[in-house]
């Protein structure tokens, strides 16, 4: 009776549910929801995608015009996101090596200037996240072409690589790369 017992509280543990993930997306083109087939969603809205119920739920918009690459929600509830290409957002052009911040009033405002830090003209953020504590980590970047940061103290990266970046001065331009990157993908 005692090894069944053991044997039925193993078998359940084994049967328990994963835990439930949720995350956030935004489609490239335009995508049936796959929970409904009722709703489009769109590359410039942010989703919510809830893994336990299925549902995928638009969270905000950006202008129709914007194509969203890398996507981060800080603690504090703001975005920060890159664009796919030269983007005028609260009369402010935006270039796809830079990070843009935007909170809940939509005000949008530079978090990472790519010319500013010697991100070479042509990468594109594809890939952004800042590491705990809260708000006020470091930046992890990914590009969609080789970069060469080793005259600011980084490396050669390539596309899939995650690249480490510390605040040393406030301000977009007060990023600098370390020497080892977050992920080496080679």
């Amino acid at each position: 009776m005692r090894r069944l017992l053991l044997m039925l509280m193993f078998v359940g543990v084994l049967a328990l549910p994963a835990s439930a993930i949720d995350f956030y997306i935004s489609p490239d083109v335009p995508t049936d929801d796959p929970a409904t087939l009722a709703t489009i969603l769109l590359p410039w809205e942010i989703v919510l995608v809830n893994t336990v119920v299925g549902t995928y739920v638009p969270v905000w918009s950006m202008p129709p015009t914007v194509a969203l690459d890398a996507l981060h929600q800080t603690c504090a509830g703001d975005w920060l996101f890159s664009v796919e290409a030269p983007t005028d957002l609260g009369g402010t052009t935006y270039l796809p090596y830079d990070v843009i911040r935007v909170d809940a009033a939509a005000t949008y405002s530079y978090f990472f200037c790519g010319a500013a830090v010697g991100i070479p003209p042509g990468a594109d953020v594809d890939a952004a996240f800042l590491t705990p504590p809260g708000d006020n980590g470091d930046l992890i970047l990914s590009f969609d072409v080789p970069v060469d940061l080793t005259t600011l103290g980084g490396g050669l990266y390539e596309p899939a690589d995650l690249v480490h970046f510390a605040q040393m001065s406030p301000g977009c331009g007060g990023w600098v790369p370390l020497a080892v990157p977050y992920f080496d993908a080679s």
